[in-house]
């Protein structure tokens, strides 16, 4: 199934040295293949209205995430802490 999404992420620049979970999901996410695109049905996530994310992992994820912020109605926030 990715193999479907990640060329739609290559065509907007991104990389194919990067995560493959970073260009797929963009990818499923400009087919409107996603769980984000479809209106929520539970109380509990309707208003999805910001994007927090952890930044310990690798660039890619900041790199992901801000790309969601910049492409939705969304704000993104980034957690730099580093765990203690």
């Amino acid at each position: 199934m990715a193999t479907e999404f990640i060329p739609e992420a290559n065509a907007i620049g991104y990389s194919p040295e990067i995560c493959s979970y970073l260009t797929a999901d963009i990818g499923a996410f400009l087919k409107g293949v996603t769980p984000s695109r479809k209106p929520s049905t539970s109380k509990a996530s309707r208003n999805r209205n910001v994007l927090v994310f952890n930044t310990n992992q690798c660039r890619d994820v900041q790199d992901w995430f801000n790309w969601y912020g910049e492409n939705s109605t969304r704000r993104c926030w980034a957690s730099t802490r580093t765990a203690v």
